[in-house]
């Protein structure tokens, strides 16, 4: 089931920060699937686990997204360096 958000939740991705427009529910046994509009204009479908919700003041939450495991903050730093033009490459894997 694809649902299409009415108003579009600030997401932090492994790629950066983004705009959210469509959660799809794929089954019992699976993992949500977030489809987010990144702030440099592209689009990836991210797993639940990969994903946090941005910050919203009136709603209390402050930190949000902040809480990624090291190897997510890691990927985060990686996305930001290359969306501000400090690297101009991924490094291989």
């Amino acid at each position: 089931m694809i649902i299409e958000l009415r108003n579009p939740l600030p997401m932090a991705t492994p790629k950066g920060y983004g705009m959210c427009y469509f959660l799809q529910d794929i089954g019992l046994e699976n993992d949500y699937l977030w489809t987010v509009i990144q702030d440099n204009g592209e689009i990836w479908t991210w797993r639940n686990r990969d994903v946090r919700v941005g910050q919203n003041r009136t709603l209390g939450r402050i930190n949000a997204g902040l809480d990624l495991n090291a190897d997510q903050k890691a990927r985060l730093e990686m996305a930001k360096a290359l969306a501000s033009g400090k690297i101009t490459e991924l490094p291989k894997e």
